[in-house]
């Protein structure tokens, strides 16, 4: 029963967009690892519910929630922010389980291919990324 508020179909976006925001100015807080763990796993949730509300197709949820993994890792790296990458898997793991158990249930196997072959890719290139992060990260 959202209609009736204004901006109900961004609203989502903008509380992850907050919870973000909560997570980057307490980042330099020393002492205060629960909540930055509390505050970017719950924007990571939020944003990967935004995107079940706004978007349709199964397949194109799965491939945003991809791409916000895919993304924060990049910004773990532009950042040097450990938590941030290792909170990344929670999205990788995610959005596995959605295409393996909800994506790929009732498709055709054009569809099913495709869906694979998307987050093969999606997990090679957060694998190749996560790596590079852990060996910077051993070398500094």
């Amino acid at each position: 029963m959202l209609d009736p508020v204004p901006g109900h179909a961004i609203l989502p976006v903008t509380y992850a967009a907050l919870l973000y925001g909560g997570y980057y100015l307490v980042a330099g807080q020393p002492g205060l690892r629960e909540v930055k763990l509390l505050l970017v796993y719950a924007g990571h949730i939020m944003l990967m519910s935004a995107a079940v509300r706004m978007l349709d197709v199964r397949i194109i949820q799965s491939t945003a929630w991809g791409l916000l993994a895919l993304a924060c890792l990049g910004l773990s790296m532009w950042k040097n922010d450990r938590m941030l990458a290792q909170s990344s898997l929670l999205v990788f793991g995610a959005t596995a389980g959605k295409v393996l158990l909800y994506d790929l249930s009732g498709s055709p196997p054009l569809a099913r291919i495709i869906s694979l072959v998307v987050l093969g890719l999606t997990f090679y290139v957060g694998g190749m990324l996560y790596q590079k992060l852990v060996a910077t990260r051993g070398a500094a």
